[in-house]
């Protein structure tokens, strides 16, 4: 897993997977306020502007961020890993 240039990027090695979607991530030594989020890992995507946004297609996301302090606290990750998060590689993009 790396963190670098506001993307974390978390890559699957090997063929196991739980089929459990991820349902929040912490970030540590954020610079700044994010005001959007995209995730993509596999089939699904979703993006949150400013705490929250829509899917690509249109559908309603859960995806919400909280800055406080440094910290980036990311929470409703469900939708965009529902395929299980280590079905594929995980991409979060803080903007």
């Amino acid at each position: 897993m790396s963190y670098s240039n506001g993307t974390l990027h978390a890559s699957v090695v090997g063929e196991y997977n739980d089929n459990l979607p991820l349902a929040n991530v912490t970030i540590v030594g954020v610079a700044g306020e994010v005001s959007g989020v995209a995730v993509n890992c596999g089939q699904g995507r979703g993006q949150a502007h400013a705490g929250y946004g829509a899917w690509e297609r249109n559908e309603t996301s859960e995806i919400q961020s909280r800055y406080e302090n440094g910290v980036v606290y990311l929470t409703g990750l469900e939708s965009a890993t529902q395929g299980g998060v280590w079905s594929s590689d995980l991409e979060i993009n803080l903007s």
